[in-house]
């Protein structure tokens, strides 16, 4: 059984610790000075996961709309994209959101994740149908991928 894997930013050691130590303050203050100072994506990316760690919103949304203005391939925008769209949640800004989370669709428009995260934003935006659609093709897919995966079971080793 292997462990899980330990985290090795300095940066979100530094914060968990403070958060842990009911410093929280103090952990906003330091990430207020580290941003100050980034200046590569890994920078903003540290920065940020560590605010999301404290649950500092509005610092992890501009790390975000950084590190989407910094992307160099297609598979960083794409992730980029989903940072992004997250950050905006979390602000609950869901039409920002639910821009970017199109943009992915386009891209893997069967991705469970950003179809959830569709449903979510259009259930803040009063769109309570369409959200709903969105979830029953989930529960859809998930039912029939469920029973594939059985079939698949009750097949195994078996030649038809």
């Amino acid at each position: 059984m292997t462990e899980p894997e330990k985290e090795t930013d300095p940066l979100l050691l530094i914060i968990k610790k403070l958060t842990s130590d009911e410093r929280r303050k103090t952990a906003l203050i330091l990430l207020d000075e580290v941003f100050s100072l980034a200046k590569t994506m890994q920078d903003y990316e540290s920065v940020g996961r560590a605010a999301l760690e404290v649950k500092y919103a509005e610092l992890y949304l501009k790390c975000a709309e950084i590190c989407y203005s910094m992307v160099r391939t297609s598979e960083q925008l794409y992730i980029a994209r989903e940072n992004l769209y997250k950050a905006y949640n979390l602000n609950n800004y869901p039409e920002k959101a639910l821009d970017y989370i199109n943009l992915n669709l386009l891209i893997n428009p069967d991705d469970v994740d950003t179809l959830s995260q569709k449903a979510f934003n259009l259930s803040l935006m009063g769109k309570k149908q369409e959200a709903e659609k969105i979830i029953e093709g989930l529960v859809s897919f998930s039912e029939r991928a469920s029973d594939e995966n059985s079939l698949d079971f009750a097949l195994c080793g078996k030649y038809l």
